[in-house]
């Protein structure tokens, strides 16, 4: 889907560079629990797979990565406050 320069009929692909590939509606950063699933074939696995890839969804649609994510997650567990000792 790129897009066509009308002055010289180049194809811009560098714009599109920065965009996460996806297929259909994961993007290829929570592609790696259907890789698992392919390891190893179970139910829980599946499950498993199921709810991260869903979980990496909803959270690449609030703009944020995988590893913002685990950031995120530690901060709402333990406390977005820091003591000093």
């Amino acid at each position: 889907m790129a897009r066509v320069n009308t002055v010289e009929n180049e194809i811009n692909a560098w714009r599109y560079r920065s965009l996460i590939p996806k297929f259909f509606f994961i993007d290829g950063q929570a592609f790696w629990p259907i890789l698992l699933c392919f390891i190893h074939p179970a139910l829980v696995t599946l499950e498993f797979a199921g709810v991260s890839m869903l979980t990496l969804h909803f959270a690449a649609r609030r703009g944020y990565g995988p590893g913002q994510l685990i950031g995120k997650l530690r901060s709402f567990l333990a406390s977005r406050y820091r003591y000093r000792e």
